[in-house]
């Protein structure tokens, strides 16, 4: 079978963020199949991005081609990224066959968050008689509303609702990493029989030593007893590491270190109330890494943390890869988020606290200080054990291409295009 992977924010394992096209597509590329992955070639996500002067790159990594379209920089969420997201539309539109040779996918997979890349994804599919399946990973417009605060009548609203009922209607099936996003999707006109939750995947990291001066820094502080709570991924408003750092002030006096390792529009918002809370020697904020990097660090900490906050948006549920990673490394997790679906909660592999709350998230990261060495060791094996379980990556490759397999065309030149 042909696999065409549009994911803007797709990258390889080494280069930041966003893994899940790659792993998957390298399991199915064992399995004989032709996966093609067109990607941006610069995304906040990632910490290392390619440089070269043409219109595209091509790599071929692990069985998998890649094809990356050239995208301006940017930072932030203003017009820099609306020009990057526009150069990646309109490369995909219109240099498909340059990039690709020609490539005639089955199953068009359409790993979308801002899901204007429907248009090109229904021209490749017509042309080529492929299906088109949604991969779900956040409801927008949904929550551009609720995070940016925007109202329903916005022009940016109306667009992005406008490509969100035409992806539904034009989709054979949904893929969704949110676990309760079937009702919203009924709502706007799916059939719940085509809907299929397929989480994150996640990487058990291989036990060795690990040698970097962010190692040996917490390594130092471990020896000098301190205890450590690490935060990794996105510096962004929905993420509330703010509270974090609330928390930590609430500690202030006690061997507690804090590390917040990433960025996002709200860094420079975080440091200043460091700054303000006199914090600098007890919370720091260090620069993204490489995400295998990140695996060997994640157990030198002694619990981890992960916030969103409070909005109804999370009712549909979330499925974030730091989650993943923190449960892989056997490390207590804070989870301070209210959904319905809530790993952490469901094995006891740490703490659940409301959202926005830094007086209870300070109260955990007390008891988990109080906990033994050996008390925090098994509470942290449990997460890692249903990381195992429910997350195997082998495992939901299969299940994945299952789906795909359902719904790959049953005839060449056929494609259908739903409640048009």
């Amino acid at each position: 079978m042909n696999i065409l992977y549009l994911e803007h924010y797709a990258s390889p394992d080494d280069w930041g963020m966003e893994h899940r096209p790659f792993r998957f597509a390298r399991r199915w590329a064992a399995m004989g199949h032709k996966v093609v992955i067109l990607a941006a070639s610069y995304t906040h996500l990632r910490v290392k991005n390619p440089v070269f002067a043409g219109p595209f790159l091509r790599r071929e990594i692990d069985g998998v081609t890649f094809l990356f379209v050239k995208t301006p920089a940017y930072e932030g969420n203003g017009a820099a990224r609306c020009r990057n997201i526009a150069a990646f539309l309109w490369g995909v539109w219109n240099r498909y066959d340059q990039m690709t040779g020609g490539f005639s996918p089955d199953v068009i997979l359409l790993g979308s968050t801002y899901l204007l890349d429907v248009y090109p994804a229904l021209s490749i599919a017509r042309r080529y008689g492929a299906r088109l399946l949604y991969e779900l990973h956040d409801l927008w417009p949904m929550s551009v509303e609720q995070l940016g605060g925007y109202g329903k009548g916005h022009p940016i609203i109306r667009l992005l609702q406008k490509a969100e009922d035409r992806t539904i209607a034009s989709c054979e099936a949904v893929v969704s990493m949110l676990p309760g996003a079937l009702p919203h999707l009924v709502e706007h006109g799916l059939e719940p029989d085509r809907f299929f939750y397929i989480p994150n995947t996640a990487e058990i990291p291989r036990e060795a030593p690990v040698s970097s001066p962010l190692a040996d820094k917490l390594r130092q502080w471990k020896r000098e007893g301190h205890f450590l709570i690490g935060y990794t991924g996105a510096l962004g408003l929905a993420n509330a590491v703010w509270v974090l750092v609330e928390a930590a002030a609430r500690l202030k006096g006690q061997a507690v270190k804090v590390v917040l390792i990433g960025r996002g529009g709200e860094k420079p918002a975080l440091q200043r109330l460091i700054r303000q809370k006199n914090l600098v020697e007890i919370v720091q904020v260090w620069p993204p890494v490489p995400h295998e990097e990140i695996t060997h660090l994640l157990p030198l900490f002694d619990a981890l943390f992960i916030g969103l906050q409070k909005k109804p948006l999370f009712r549909y549920g979330i499925s974030p890869n730091k989650l993943m990673d923190y449960m892989a490394a056997a490390r207590p997790v804070i989870f301070s988020v209210d959904c319905p679906k809530n790993p952490v909660a469901d094995c006891g592999c740490g703490l659940v606290v409301p959202p926005e709350d830094p007086k209870k998230t300070a109260s955990a990261i007390e008891r988990l200080r109080h906990m033994s060495e050996e008390e925090r060791k098994r509470m942290g094996e449990r997460g890692r054990r249903y990381m195992r379980l429910h997350h195997h990556e082998e495992h939901l490759a299969a299940r994945y291409l299952t789906v795909l397999e359902r719904f790959a065309p049953r005839q060449p030149g056929h494609f259908s295009e739903k409640n048009q």
